[in-house]
């Protein structure tokens, strides 16, 4: 490579002027960092392994980087927490996520309970992708829960049904009773009403159907009382 190519090469990684004849250990982190990015590029590889290649990275050496691998033309197989790197450059994401299961008793040095392991999730696509695919999902997963959750509702209330169609069919029951018992009550209360209308000579007597003229009116009194509580 020749000087000026040299010079031209090292002006996309921000080295212009006299820091391109900098020794590289006066070069600051940020310096450093895009130098190997530099150096990254003119390797004939086409497979890179990255662990985390943001971390101590300024903003323009990461905007450097982006590009760099951007323009790469093997695979990459990248490891980073950078959110914004991923959905520049990632076609598909392998995320190690928790998963809980339950645990059987009958498993040897294990209670009953649940577990949680590790398990590898892959997505084809970016990261805003993935983050609009879970969102879809999240709220597919609450539509049927609304959905179920109506539907136990309304299995509830066909079950209830039955019930009020018994409870109304005792309530007529009961009316038709009471409504038979309040006639034959009148019809007592009437005979011995029509007997105190011509009282005999004989108090003890009076004495005896004045008394069960009260039990009976008391009685019909409780039979009115519920008969049209049962009307409601």
């Amino acid at each position: 490579m020749l000087l000026a190519e040299a010079r031209h090469y090292l002006g996309r990684y921000l080295f212009s002027g006299d820091d391109v004849f900098k020794k590289v250990k006066v070069l600051s982190g940020g310096e450093r960092g895009r130098l190997a990015l530099a150096k990254l590029s003119l390797q004939d590889t086409n497979l890179l392994l990255l662990d985390e290649p943001t971390n101590h990275l300024d903003i323009p050496s990461q905007e450097i980087l982006q590009e760099v691998l951007d323009e790469y033309g093997g695979t990459i197989l990248l490891v980073t927490h950078d959110r914004y790197l991923i959905d520049a450059l990632a076609t598909q994401i392998w995320e190690i996520a928790s998963q809980t299961s339950e645990v059987s008793a009958r498993r040897p040095r294990k209670e009953k309970g649940t577990e949680t392991s590790e398990v590898l999730q892959v997505f084809k696509g970016t990261y805003s992708q993935m983050k609009a695919e879970r969102e879809r999902l999240e709220a597919l997963r609450a539509a049927e829960a609304e959905s179920s959750a109506r539907g136990a509702e309304s299995r509830l209330k066909s079950r209830r049904v039955p019930d009020s169609t018994k409870e109304a069919r005792r309530r007529v029951a009961r009316l038709q009773e009471l409504e038979n018992e309040i006639a034959a009550l009148e019809s007592e209360l009437g005979e011995i009403g029509h007997k105190l209308e011509n009282p005999p000579a004989d108090t003890a007597l009076v004495r005896k159907w004045g008394n069960a003229y009260a039990t009976l009116q008391k009685e019909m009194d409780g039979l009115l009382s519920e008969w049209e509580g049962l009307q409601v």
